[in-house]
């Protein structure tokens, strides 16, 4: 808490893929994960707070190959994802 009225939060992740590269392929190209997040929440009053957030998750870059199909392709997934909410308490 930086104040009665303000809250900030933060975190890291790391999350290990649980595709093992014989079993990748296009449907599914999933690599480690770097999940960061930070967010912070507002008391307007004593019955209102508002909270924001933003979320950044990175995979490594994977390759998929299907001898059979004579496939072969990179991926780099990522994702940004911001929130916020408004909470009423009756």
């Amino acid at each position: 808490a930086v104040s009665d009225k303000l809250e900030l939060r933060a975190g890291l992740a790391y999350d290990n893929s649980p595709v093992t590269a014989e079993h990748m392929s296009p449907r599914l190209p999933s690599g480690d994960r770097r999940i960061f997040s930070v967010g912070a929440g507002y008391q307007l009053s004593p019955t209102q707070t508002i909270d924001f957030s933003y979320t950044n998750l990175n995979e490594e870059k994977v390759q998929v190959n299907q001898p059979a199909s004579a496939y072969v392709a990179s991926f780099k997934n990522s994702a940004s994802i911001y929130g916020l909410q408004f909470t009423q308490k009756f």
